[in-house]
């Protein structure tokens, strides 16, 4: 990720990078604005969870892409 220095380690995010968006479900900007907050913890599990089916069938889509 842009302006960040600390190392790779998946998706071009750093560990904290990772996290920031895996849990916003947001792409991390080290220049834009703050993360999304969500007022409830069961918004964010919903918006983390939505992001990883999201990233599943991705990947799904590559490996038959690929088969």
């Amino acid at each position: 990720m842009n302006g960040c220095k600390e190392p790779h380690k998946a998706y071009g995010y750093c560990a904290a990078h990772l996290e920031q968006w895996e849990t916003t479900g947001r792409a991390p900007d080290a220049t834009g604005p703050a993360p999304v907050t969500y007022a409830s913890e069961e918004q964010r599990r919903d918006a983390h969870n939505k992001r990883q089916r999201e990233l599943f069938e991705a990947g799904r889509r590559r490996r038959r892409a690929a088969a």
